[in-house]
């Protein structure tokens, strides 16, 4: 998500779903995040990606990347073994008039390995102007695919955050390293928590309680568990 003046918020979607745009992601497809990087991998597939963008923003191509100009929000996609992507028309009336405000493109497969993406984000804080931001991804990021056929992928940052992703084939979680640490999910069940601490959104695995800071105000909220 991502600031808008207008309308408060936009909001870049990705996913590999149906012949257009389906919320959530299919079996197979393994996500990795950590600070401004993401990392989305998965098996040979012939089932295209989409990305979903408001109407607003710009689309450009250089250096074999995607950037993407929102309000106050750049976006870098390294794609990973997919073509360039293609603006596609809704058919459907009334989801076009639904979503009259996005934008929405289709990448396919090429090649016969792994696919995906990786993303980098930033903003004004971080990185100054959107052409300062770019200029530091083309200069400074390093997507490393030398195991791709292993599934992994080691994405460093224009700021110097590293993340690897190894797709895992025995469950939907993928062996993930955060700046040369290995993360533990057993120890990331939480469903919202920051690595900041609890602000401002915090809702524990299975602990029934939800707890939302904004400025001042905060808002609590609890539900009994069933055994």
């Amino acid at each position: 998500m991502a600031y808008n003046q207008e309308r408060g918020v936009d909001y870049f979607v990705a996913n590999t779903g149906g012949g257009w745009v389906k919320p959530g992601k299919n079996p197979g497809d393994q996500i990795g995040q950590y600070r401004n990087l993401v990392i989305w991998l998965r098996p040979a597939s012939e089932q295209p990606f989409f990305f979903q963008l408001p109407k607003s923003a710009k689309v450009e191509r250089e250096d074999s990347i995607w950037f993407f100009e929102l309000e106050k929000t750049w976006l870098a996609i390294h794609p990973i073994n997919l073509a360039s992507s293609v603006e596609v028309r809704i058919e459907n009336q009334k989801l076009a008039k639904h979503y009259s405000q996005e934008q929405t493109w289709k990448a396919t497969r090429i090649g016969k390995g792994y696919t995906g993406f990786a993303l980098e984000v930033g903003e004004q804080e971080s990185h100054g102007s959107y052409s300062e931001f770019k200029q530091a991804v083309k200069t400074k990021s390093q997507l490393d695919l030398t195991n791709l056929a292993t599934g992994t992928v080691h994405l460093k940052g224009a700021n110097g955050n590293r993340l690897q992703l190894t797709h895992n084939p025995q469950n939907e979680l993928p062996i993930l390293i955060r700046n040369g640490v290995k993360h533990n999910w057993l120890q990331q069940f939480d469903l919202y928590r920051s690595s900041n601490g609890k602000k401002p959104i915090s809702l524990g695995w299975k602990t029934g309680s939800l707890r939302v800071e904004a400025g001042e105000s905060v808002f609590e909220a609890n539900v009994g568990i069933g055994n």
